[in-house]
């Protein structure tokens, strides 16, 4: 029987869960990242923020430290990983189950969508990124880079080099 990227994926980060915080330390582009997004949340007075692919949620513990007010939800299908999400203070109405290529809200039903990290994991990005579409009303935000796998050998190399 075949095992779909998908499902392989989600064995990985149930396996890796319990380190998945520490794996993601050095990931200092989403921070930058993320405080461009709570810039620009407060700028245009956005009231609520979707994560898609939340992880342990860590974009919805900034969110809600740094946006107060806003309304937070994140998506994840790791439910390894929503668990440490809520032994770390997020509550299950903040951080459920969830699929960025199915997502179970109406149309334009949040200001804003956000990824962080996800797209280079997901077989069908433009599937996720036509759905994160859809449920957004005013915008949707990515922070994804993955050095290991961009481009051919020498230019990986090359990458983690530089």
């Amino acid at each position: 029987m075949k095992i779909s990227a998908a499902e392989k994926q989600k064995s990985y980060y149930t396996k890796n869960a319990v380190n998945y915080d520490e794996m993601h330390l050095c990931e200092s582009e989403h921070e930058y990242a993320l405080a461009q997004l709570t810039g620009i949340m407060r700028y245009h007075g956005f009231q609520s923020l979707l994560d898609v692919g939340a992880g342990t949620g860590r974009v919805l513990r900034h969110a809600k430290r740094h946006l107060v007010g806003v309304k937070v939800m994140g998506v994840e299908p790791v439910a390894s990983l929503r668990e440490i999400g809520y032994a770390n203070g997020l509550a299950c109405a903040e951080l459920c189950e969830g699929n960025a290529v199915d997502l179970k809200y109406e149309d334009n039903s949040w200001d804003v969508v956000c990824a962080f990290g996800i797209l280079h994991h997901i077989d069908n990005p433009n599937a996720a990124i036509l759905e994160m579409c859809r449920v957004a009303r005013h915008g949707i935000f990515f922070s994804d880079l993955n050095n290991y796998g961009c481009g051919s050998l020498a230019q990986r190399v090359l990458a983690q080099v530089l």
